[in-house]
């Protein structure tokens, strides 16, 4: 299964938290009429429906810091418990595929849906390739700086497709974008 033919989908990944991928994607939303989605947007329904609400609406460095409501843990250490429960037991892409058929059907129900989508956070070896083999573009994101705590069973990038966040964010994400576009034209070719 390849993704529609007016649907682009970006991955976004790094090893690392604070690397920017998020802002990087935003940039690269306004760029080019895009929506940001997240395969961590399911995991925090599903840590809604499961009483878990401050894990849920944790934003930034909040979602570090350990909160008796969540027994010591952080609502990052949450998150993931709830999202590796899951991976476990339906397999590694379980969120992703969650997130594509939701993209899919957006698409199809939707007259003005924006053709590009970008994914902030595509973590795992197997998301990154299922990307791929849909035939989106996934782009790891380095940055100088960052604290250096690698993230759970990490996908990376080859060369081409690796891009330094140390200048702005749009110039981070015109080269994506950039990049993005050939491996489209390549693909349809």
């Amino acid at each position: 299964m390849l993704l529609p033919a007016n649907l682009i989908i970006v991955g976004l990944h790094s090893e690392r938290p604070r690397s920017g991928k998020s802002t990087v994607a935003a940039a690269l939303a306004r760029l080019a009429s895009g929506r940001v989605r997240s395969i961590a947007g399911a995991i925090r329904v599903e840590a809604r429906r499961l009483g878990f609400d401050e894990a849920a609406n944790a934003k930034g460095d909040d979602k570090d810091v350990p909160m008796q409501a969540l027994g010591g843990l952080s609502p990052r250490q949450v998150l993931i418990l709830i999202g590796e429960h899951r991976a476990k037991r339906y397999g590694q892409t379980y969120w992703l595929e969650q997130l594509i058929a939701s993209v899919i059907e957006d698409a199809q129900i939707e007259p003005m849906f924006d053709h590009l989508i970008i994914i902030d956070d595509v973590r795992r070896a197997e998301e990154g390739q299922r990307l791929i083999d849909l035939g989106a573009t996934v782009c790891t994101i380095e940055r100088d700086g960052v604290a250096d705590v690698t993230d759970i069973n990490g996908w990376h990038s080859d060369v081409f497709h690796t891009f330094r966040n140390d200048g702005t964010p749009n110039d981070c994400a015109q080269r994506i974008w950039g990049r993005s576009l050939m491996n489209r034209a390549r693909v349809r070719a």
